[in-house]
């Protein structure tokens, strides 16, 4: 941003403060009316439901700072500094992670591990302020700066991330809703067990791909064809060179993780976290070009190809379910990807 546009910044940033924590302090508030009534939806034992009740609370208490916290990040990215968001995050995913093999390890219960990691969480969050202060040094703070007209502003582009951000959320917390409905939430530790790798492996993987982003958003703000072109032929290829060979590895050693991480009896699962690494072996690639044409600014068509792939993950989900357990919803994981290929034309 150039210095005349630092009104503007302060006014977007602080706005979208607001908006956050409001929606942080919905969540609060659905929670804490409605915890009960909302439970009742999953298939939980009646003898884990305070347990239940109580790490809902939990998660109530910490939505509005947990949401506020996001402001840093969508700061970072819109001005194009990734290789903070992407040391941020790793610091705060990997402290996070630690924190709580530690805490399980020492047999804390399942709330108190709740409690602690979000607050380890937040503590790893505050080095994002004081970054982004050097990075912005006329950032400011401030009541006067709430301006709802920058809302108006930014609509449709500004709508359409919070759109994607929210699909992203569901798709992430899809497979658990179906499980612990359909089946039960002993199943849903079984879902973790199978997905952990997974998950883990896709949260790194993407902090590396994100190199490409600045490149991207630099190319569609001065209209660089060429490099657009290049961005999508050889950013899918070594997409694919640095995805495959990881899928490959993850399906040989998904049985070690499981039984080191787990213990033996857990080696059930290893076949479905094979299926879950199958994903990078075999849709390796095909998320260049939804991210191209998010960056060019046009959300619409790449979050209809999401929403699209999430209601056929959902339903093949909720179809299969209940014949394969666990295996349904990554089943429809797996399957859902294969629509990547129509993002090309």
């Amino acid at each position: 941003f150039i210095e005349k546009d630092i009104t503007k910044l302060n006014k977007a940033i602080n706005t979208f403060l607001v908006l956050l924590l409001a929606m942080g302090t919905f969540i609060l508030l659905i929670i804490l009316l409605f915890s009960e009534n909302l439970l009742r939806i999953f298939a939980i034992q009646p003898e884990n439901f305070k347990i239940a009740k109580n790490l809902i609370l939990v998660t109530g208490f910490f939505a509005p700072f947990v949401w506020a916290t996001k402001i840093t990040k969508t700061t970072f990215q819109g001005i194009l500094r990734f290789k903070e968001v992407s040391i941020l995050s790793g610091i705060q995913y990997l402290g996070v992670t630690l924190t709580m093999l530690y805490l399980v390890y020492n047999g804390y219960n399942i709330v108190n591990i709740a409690f602690i990691t979000n607050i380890i969480n937040l503590a790893l969050w505050v080095p994002s302020v004081s970054i982004l202060f050097k990075v912005l040094p006329d950032l400011s703070f401030a009541k006067k700066y709430i301006s709802f007209s920058v809302i108006k502003e930014t609509m449709p582009f500004g709508m359409g991330v919070f759109y994607s951000q929210l699909i992203g959320l569901l798709a992430l917390q899809a497979d658990n809703m179906i499980i612990g409905i359909a089946v039960s939430m002993s199943a849903v530790t079984a879902y973790v067990v199978a997905s952990k790798l997974f998950y883990t492996t896709y949260s790194y993987m993407g902090m590396l791909s994100g190199v490409l982003q600045p490149t991207s958003y630099h190319a569609f703000a001065n209209q660089d064809r060429s490099m657009i072109d290049k961005l999508l032929t050889q950013g899918t290829k070594y997409m694919t060179f640095l995805y495959t060979p990881v899928g490959y590895l993850g399906i040989i050693i998904s049985p070690m993780f499981i039984e080191t991480w787990m213990g033996a009896e857990y080696l059930q699962y290893a076949i479905w976290s094979q299926a879950f690494m199958a994903v990078f072996v075999l849709t390796s690639g095909f998320g260049i070009p939804v991210n191209l044409v998010f960056n060019s600014g046009n959300t619409k068509a790449p979050n209809v190809l999401k929403s699209a792939s999430i209601l056929l993950n959902l339903s093949l989900g909720i179809l299969l379910v209940k014949k394969l357990g666990i295996g349904g919803p990554i089943l429809g994981t797996l399957i859902s990807g294969f629509l990547g290929p129509l993002t090309f034309p």
